[in-house]
C-alpha cells in the first residue's frame, strides 16, 4: 500500500480538494476513494518475479503463499517463518 500511495502523490493523482475533514478524521472524497481502490486493485493483480519461489505471479497471489506459509508455520508444518519482501 505504502508505494502505491506514494506514487498517488508523486504523480499528482490525489488533490487536496479530493479530501473531507470531519469530527472522525480526514478521508477521501467518494469518487476519490472509488478511484484509489480501483487502481490499487489494478495493481494487485500485477505480475511480478516471486524472488522465493522464482516464478511469475501477483501481488494478491503473493499475500495468499504468504497467508497459507504463516498458517502451516503456527501449525506445526513448517519450522521457520520466511518473510516476503520485496527487491528495492
Amino acid at each position: 500500500v505504502d508505494r502505491y500511495v506514494i506514487s498517488l502523490i508523486h504523480n499528482h493523482r490525489v488533490r487536496p480538494e479530493e479530501f473531507q475533514q470531519n469530527k472522525d478524521g480526514v478521508r477521501f472524497t467518494k469518487e476519490a476513494l472509488d478511484r484509489f481502490l480501483a487502481g490499487y486493485h489494478g495493481r494487485m493483480l500485477q505480475p511480478f518475479q516471486h524472488a522465493l519461489r522464482d516464478e511469475q505471479t501477483t501481488y494478491l497471489r503473493s499475500i495468499e503463499l504468504q497467508v497459507r506459509h504463516l498458517a502451516r508455520v503456527m501449525l506445526g508444518e513448517e519450522l521457520t517463518y520466511q518473510p516476503f519482501q520485496l527487491r528495492a
